[in-house]
């Protein structure tokens, strides 16, 4: 699954923007993506 069946999936399923979804899951990610570099 890519970041973008997640936005739709999300944005089907919640009925908010696409725009709103994919910064929420963007944030997501790098959050995830820091929280590895550091070895969290």
């Amino acid at each position: 699954m890519t970041k973008a069946d997640i936005v739709n999936e999300v944005a089907k399923a919640t009925g908010m923007e696409k725009i709103a979804v994919q910064n929420v899951v963007e944030s997501f990610m790098d959050s995830v993506k820091d929280s590895l570099a550091k070895d969290k």
